[in-house]
């Protein structure tokens, strides 16, 4: 059975973030100090985990992304073929949807910016878009031949990364969702996120 800290989970890059900024400050002792140079205080950063959360049947594949939190301070968890939201301010956990086949698994998961809506990918390709608060599918599409492994919200526009090496952009709004396919990557694309000017 495999636990993940859900504050842990970014003390790795923040150990290391920090460290480099450490340096950085002390390879400034040597120049003059300014009265108009204001120093940054370090945030401090907690060395154990507020809460562990168990996760039975996480995949173990790099490529994939099985966990996002969102701005409504949910957390979307896929576990093997179920996705589970935890909400952070009531600790309480709920099963959001699951694939229809034993074989089929939950491959990245993506909140919009709002934190309504949740993007899933699953192993055959499909995407689908839920309603967290109704627990309802609102949308599906199947446009991609082999595994969705990354998705990105821009607005009402998502775009996801396939092994198949092509980038689907869809409009969430549009009867027909596919409105642009990106191809070009010889392998899969495994992560991929809109600039934050939205192009």
């Amino acid at each position: 059975m495999h636990k993940f800290s859900v504050d842990s989970l970014f003390f790795c890059y923040l150990e290391a973030f920090l460290e480099e900024a450490l340096s950085a400050n002390s390879s400034c002792k040597n120049t003059p100090k300014s009265s108009s140079v204001k120093r940054k205080r370090l945030r401090t950063v907690l060395t154990t985990a507020d809460r562990i959360l168990d996760a039975p049947e996480t995949v173990d594949d790099f490529y994939i992304n099985t966990l996002d939190w969102g701005s409504a301070n949910l957390l979307a968890v896929a576990l093997g073929s179920v996705v589970y939201v935890w909400n952070a301010d009531t600790s309480s956990i709920k099963e959001l949807c699951r694939t229809g086949f034993t074989s089929q698994y939950i491959t990245a998961v993506k909140w919009d910016q709002s934190g309504r809506l949740l993007a899933v990918a699953t192993s055959d390709g499909e995407i689908q878009i839920w309603n967290v608060e109704q627990s309802k599918k609102v949308r599906s599409c199947q446009s991609h031949s082999a595994r969705v492994a990354c998705l990105d919200w821009n607005k009402t526009l998502l775009a996801s990364g396939s092994r198949s090496g092509e980038v689907h952009i869809y409009n969430t709004r549009a009867r027909n969702m596919l409105v642009e396919t990106v191809k070009g990557h010889k392998h899969e694309v495994c992560g991929l996120k809109w600039s934050p000017n939205g192009r």
